[in-house]
């Protein structure tokens, strides 16, 4: 009974070994384990690889095949992107398609477009650009907000934005006082009548150096407000062409002409168009071998054959002079500063007292426009 039990039982390990044994006994399903010593049991083992190994092996291969493939791996549309301020395409293909279509036209001979200017939107209408560095000009409609002149309401800083535009012909004599975060920084104004405006300087409202005086602005002028304190400010003109720095100039031959004793006389002339101008010039005077010259004066003034105002002209008297024959005497006039609102016609002048022979006179005047 005893070896029927003991058969019994070697034959159940020898199932139990044939059933869960194998020659080659596998880890982690890649690294066998020989087991020589079960030459004699079936060498097949069968076990189920997960369903995840093979996945990743088909996302390795596609990964691959994505970064080898030069002509269509990384097409626009294919590559998201987060919809951000007017933009609302999702992906970078449809984002290029609707800036394409938002985009300002540079084909539409003339449009309306919407401009943000300070707290309100404002349209214009803008030409197409002719080339590609073409310049927007500074005088297109609602580039810049605008204050109206006034003697003392004309609120530049209380403005949006660098640039003013400044509309009415009212002479300024003071602008509202600035925030003092606002003080050191500086604002452009530029008048936008035709007329312009003016303004009249004093301690808290400089112009070009000057504390006294009333300057024009004339339209389109660039000029520069510096606030120097919360009520103090410093204007200065910005130099541009047909502004600040132009001049008018007229050049008189000498000798050509003929002065007459004990009076003033028009040597010549300019017009000196709307501004504000510096006005200067030179007289030369032309003796014979007896002209005796006692007394000259040259001024400039806005009435022919007349010296000007009180300090616009400079005379003197002396002894009786023979400078010689051909001998050419030079003077220069005082420099007078006029504000005009139209073209004017302005002279040089000049006065001589002579005796015995003739004396003759040429020159030269010019204007030099400060603003």
């Amino acid at each position: 009974m005893f070896l029927i039990q003991f058969q019994v039982q070697v034959l159940f390990l020898l199932l139990l070994l044939r059933c869960k044994m194998t020659s080659k006994t596998f880890v982690d399903y890649v690294t066998p384990i020989d087991a020589a010593w079960l030459n004699d049991v079936d060498e097949s083992t069968y076990v189920t690889v997960p369903a995840n190994t093979v996945a990743a092996s088909t996302a390795q291969t596609t990964a691959d095949n994505h970064i080898a493939d030069t002509t269509d791996a990384h097409a626009a549309s294919a590559i998201t992107n987060t919809p951000a301020g007017s933009i609302a395409a999702t992906t970078v293909q449809t984002a290029l398609n609707e800036l394409d279509t938002e985009k300002l036209s540079t084909t539409t001979a003339a449009s309306t477009y919407a401009i943000l200017a300070g707290s309100a939107s404002q349209a214009f209408a803008v030409a197409a650009p002719t080339t590609a560095t073409q310049a927007v000009p500074l005088s297109m409609v609602g580039l810049m907000p605008t204050v109206a002149s006034h003697a003392t309401t004309m609120d530049i800083f209380g403005a949006a934005g660098a640039t003013v535009s400044v509309s009415g012909t009212v002479t300024v004599t003071a602008i509202p006082n600035c925030t003092s975060a606002q003080v050191g920084s500086a604002k452009t104004i530029i008048p936008s009548d035709a007329a312009g405006f003016s303004i009249t300087a004093s301690a808290s409202l400089v112009v070009d150096g000057a504390t006294s005086g009333t300057y024009l602005m004339p339209q389109n002028a660039n000029i520069q407000i510096i606030a120097t304190s919360i009520n103090t400010f410093k204007i200065t003109t910005i130099s541009m062409e047909g502004y600040s720095g132009d001049i008018v100039s007229s050049t008189i031959t000498a000798a050509s002409v003929s002065m007459v004793n004990g009076n003033w006389l028009t040597v010549g002339s300019i017009s000196v168009p709307a501004g504000t101008w510096d006005i200067s010039g030179l007289v030369g005077l032309t003796t014979t071998a007896t002209t005796s010259i006692t007394g000259l004066g040259y001024g400039i003034s806005a009435t022919t054959n007349y010296p000007g105002n009180y300090g616009d002209y400079c005379s003197q008297t002396r002894s009786a002079h023979v400078n010689g024959a051909g001998e050419t005497e030079i003077d220069l006039t005082p420099i007078v500063r006029v504000t005009l609102t139209a073209t004017t016609t302005y002279y040089l002048t000049c006065y001589t007292a002579f005796t015995v022979s003739t004396l003759t006179a040429g020159g030269k005047i010019t204007a030099r426009r400060v603003i």
